[in-house]
C-alpha cells in the first residue's frame, strides 16, 4: 500500500484529501504546519507528498526545494497544490515538484494525477 503525506494548513481541504485518497486505498497521514514536515517524513516514510504552496507558517515552494535537495528525500515525488497560479511560479534556481494541482480541484483529477506521479516514480 502506497503512503501519501499531505501538508495543508486548511483543515477542511486536508480532511477532504485524506478521505478521498484513503478511499482509493492509500495509507494517509496529514499535517497542517511546515514545521512538522521533516519529522513526519522521517517517521511516515511517504511514497509521495502532497504539499500546499501557501502555508501559514512556511512557504511550500521552499519546503519542496529543501526536500528535493536533501539526499534522503530527493527521490520522494512531490505534488504541489495551490489556489494561486502566481504562487506556483518558482525562482529559477529552485527544484521543481513532480506536478501541480490547482484548487479548487476535481476529485477524479486529483486521484488520477496522484496515481500518474506514483506510476512515474516506479519507472524512474
Amino acid at each position: 500500500m502506497k503512503k501519501i503525506l499531505v501538508l495543508d494548513d486548511n483543515e477542511d481541504i486536508l480532511e477532504l484529501i485524506l478521505m478521498i485518497l484513503e478511499m482509493e486505498g492509500y495509507q494517509m497521514k496529514g499535517i497542517r504546519a511546515g514545521a512538522e514536515l521533516a519529522a513526519a517524513v522521517a517517521e511516515f516514510k511517504p511514497d509521495l507528498i502532497l504539499l500546499d504552496v501557501l502555508l501559514g507558517d512556511s512557504d511550500g515552494r521552499v519546503l519542496c526545494n529543501e526536500l528535493k535537495l536533501a539526499p534522503s528525500t530527493a527521490s520522494i515525488p512531490i505534488v504541489m497544490i495551490s489556489a494561486s497560479h502566481a504562487a506556483m511560479s518558482l525562482p529559477q534556481d529552485f527544484q521543481k515538484p513532480d506536478d501541480f494541482i490547482s484548487k479548487p480541484f476535481d476529485i477524479q483529477n486529483l486521484v488520477a494525477r496522484v496515481q500518474a506521479v506514483l506510476d512515474r516514480s516506479v519507472l524512474s
